[in-house]
C-alpha cells in the first residue's frame, strides 16, 4: 500500500517529534537523501509552477524541532568526521569507496547496510574509519526498487553512534536493532 504525501510528512514530523524529545539540549541535524531529493525531482517534471512553493524543512518543521538541515549531496562535519547520506556511491563496497574519497573519517546512509572498515592514515598514524550505519525505516518500503532477497539480506536495521576523542578523532561504534531492542553503553534499551 503506497502512502500519500501528506501522511508521509504527518509521519515524519511525529518521528522528528520523538528525536526531539529524545535528544534533550543535544544539536539535532538532518541530513537530505535521495528519497528527500525524489520531492523536488518530481516536482521540477511534473509540477515546475509550484517547485518554488515546496520546502521540505519547512513541511518538516525543522525550525520547529531545532533541526539544522544539510542538502541532499551536501555533508555535515564534525571534528574528523564526515557526515552525509552519500558522496556518489552505492552498493557493498560504498563506506569503503567514501573513506577513499573523503580521506577522513566518514558515515553514509544510502546503502541501508551497516558495514564500516577502519584504516590508519600513512602519514600520521591517524585512525579514519568508513561507515554505513543501516537505517530505521521499514524493509517492506524497500521492495518497490530493490528485490526482496536483497532486501532480507543487506538492509539492516540500526543506526550508529561516534564518540569524539580529544584530537577529534571519531570512534564510529554500529547499534544493530534486532527484535526491537539494541545496546548502547551495555544497556539495552528496547
Amino acid at each position: 500500500k503506497i502512502m500519500g504525501f501528506a501522511k508521509e510528512v504527518a509521519v515524519a514530523k511525529k518521528l522528528l517529534e520523538r528525536i526531539d524529545n529524545a535528544a534533550g539540549s543535544a544539536k539535532r541535524h538532518f541530513i537530505m537523501g535521495n528519497h528527500e531529493n525524489r520531492v523536488y525531482k518530481y516536482l521540477m517534471s511534473k509540477a515546475p509552477e509550484v517547485y518554488d512553493m515546496i520546502n521540505l524543512p519547512g513541511l518538516l518543521d525543522f525550525e520547529r524541532f531545532g533541526f539544522s538541515h544539510f542538502d541532499y549531496l551536501d555533508h555535515l562535519r564534525i571534528g574528523n568526521l564526515i557526515l552525509a547520506h552519500d558522496i556518489g556511491h552505492a552498493g557493498k563496497s560504498a563506506h569503503s569507496q567514501s573513506l577513499n574519497m573523503a580521506g577522513m573519517s566518514i558515515a553514509i546512509g544510502h546503502t541501508h547496510r551497516m558495514s564500516m572498515v577502519i584504516e590508519k592514515k600513512l602519514q600520521t598514524g591517524e585512525l579514519i574509519t568508513g561507515a554505513t550505519m543501516g537505517w530505521l525505516g521499514d524493509p517492506d518500503a524497500m521492495k518497490d526498487y530493490m528485490p526482496a532477497s536483497k532486501v532480507k539480506r543487506f538492509a539492516i536495521t540500526g543506526f550508529g553512534v561516534a564518540y569524539l576523542l580529544r584530537g577529534c578523532t571519531p570512534i564510529i561504534t554500529p547499534v544493530p536493532i534486532v527484535d526491537g531492542q539494541c545496546i548502547i553503553d551495555g544497556r539495552v534499551i528496547k
